[in-house]
């Protein structure tokens, strides 16, 4: 039975049967990775904690007739801070999901798994998990070739000028000219602050990627923008993030 021996991080995990997991694991060279995990929810498993969700293990996996089976794992990182913090962990959940939605079984996709290694690393350590969350996703719409135009009119292709808009019907930066206006009806002005903070998610290294700080005025634009642009680009609406909201609306009330 042939064996496979890799490195990653566990995505999703489904709780299967009495104790079993199947778990899906981001690598960097094999893509997404769906295997089995016997009897990993017992107490005294020794695949308890490896192969819970946002885990970052080295793991050996089986490999017979397409199916995976984890045989052994090494807990490398647990990220238990994630567990311990519910807007850490809500911003690290709609993160797994949009991670999901952008990867492919077994194609390598080795930008995004870095990527996610980076932003599991935010997300403990970072003041502001919102910031970090909405940086990331619009991130991966970059990595997977779906980043809007942040240079130049998406519409005419000129260089912009003072006072630029952006669509998020036609993926980008809009000038002010009156026939790209015209074209561009969703066209919403956008600050420079707003300007900048989109262009840094797109090319920003990822070791320095959340290396930001938002005055409340951008965040609060930024995050409306990435939101509205992921939901067009991906055709569906994210909910996770929703219930932070509504805590901090509660909290408030």
């Amino acid at each position: 039975m042939p064996y496979l021996k890799v490195k990653g991080f566990v995505i999703r995990e489904v709780p299967v049967g009495y104790a079993d997991r199947i778990i899906n694991i981001l690598t960097a060279d094999h893509g997404l990775i769906t295997a089995s995990a016997r009897g990993a929810r017992r107490t005294r498993s020794a695949l308890l904690m490896s192969t819970q969700i946002f885990s970052l293990s080295n793991f050996e996996i089986f490999i017979n007739k397409g199916h995976y089976r984890v045989n052994s794992a090494e807990l490398i990182e647990a990220f238990l801070s994630l567990h311990q913090d519910i807007d850490r962990l809500v911003c690290a959940a709609h993160l797994a999901e949009v991670l999901l939605d952008c990867t492919r079984d077994a194609m390598a996709q080795p930008e995004l798994y870095h990527l996610w290694a980076y932003t599991m690393q935010a997300l403990q350590t970072r003041d502001d998990p919102m910031a970090v969350t909405h940086i990331a996703q619009l991130r991966m719409m970059a990595e997977i070739g779906f980043a809007p135009r942040s240079n130049t009119c998406v519409i005419c292709g000129n260089e912009l000028q003072a006072n630029p808009l952006f669509s998020i019907q036609s993926c980008g930066t809009v000038c002010t000219a009156s026939a790209c206006r015209n074209l561009a009806i969703d066209a919403r002005v956008l600050s420079s602050g707003v300007l900048e903070c989109l262009k840094h998610s797109l090319t920003a290294p990822f070791p320095r990627l959340y290396n930001v700080r938002l005055g409340s005025a951008v965040r609060s634009d930024f995050f409306c923008l990435s939101t509205a642009y992921l939901s067009h680009q991906m055709e569906k609406a994210y909910t996770r993030l929703n219930m932070l909201t509504d805590l901090q609306a509660s909290g408030q009330a």
